[in-house]
Parts: C-alpha cells; structure tokens; sequence
C-alpha cells in the first residue's frame, strides 16, 4: 500500500486510480474521490470509471453532481444498462416514479 501511496499522480492509467481508490484502507475520502476524477479523466472511454465517479456522489447523496455525470455518461455510453439504472434511479429521486417509468421505457 505505501507503494500505491508514493507513486502520487504519477501514473498516466486509469485502472491504477481505479484500483488505488478500492485497495486504500482505511479510506481517505479526499485521495478516493481524487483517484476516481483522475481516472475518469485518463479513460473518458470507459464507462466503469465514469460510473465509480457516480456510485460516489450517490452513496455521498450529492444528486446535483450525479445528475451531470450521469447525464453525460448515459449519452455517452447508451447501452450500458448499469448507467440506465443509474439514471432511473436518479430520476425517482430527483424527479418521480413516474419520469422514471416512462425513462424505462423509451
């Protein structure tokens, strides 16, 4: 783990940021969130990254901030059905059961 720790923001990959933010223990929610927005940026291509970045804002109530990411991911990678869950989610939170139904069925 100290490795992990030294290396910084040196690594240009995202499936280290990735592995970084889970393998930390205890977690240091400043360093996590910033390993998830490094690797989000590293592989705008990879949905996984884009939907650890929301599954943190969910679990941190933050819907504002999980409504644009989630938005922006779920155009970006529309067949991912974990980000149309997301966004149903999102939407009877944010929104109604309704909206989210009829986001359901489109």
């Amino acid at each position: 783990m100290k490795l992990l720790k030294d290396l910084g923001q040196e690594p240009d990959y995202a499936p280290f940021y990735l592995t970084r933010a889970n393998l930390m223990v205890p977690k240091d929610d400043v360093r996590f969130l910033a390993d998830l927005q490094m690797a989000a940026k590293l592989a705008p291509d990879n949905w996984r990254a884009a939907n650890m970045l929301i599954q943190y804002y969910s679990e941190k109530k933050d819907y504002k901030t999980m409504l644009t990411l989630t938005t922006s991911a779920y155009k970006k990678f529309r067949g991912t059905r974990l980000l149309k869950y997301n966004m149903c989610l999102l939407l009877s939170i944010t929104a109604s059961t309704q909206t989210a139904l009829n986001f359901l069925m489109q």
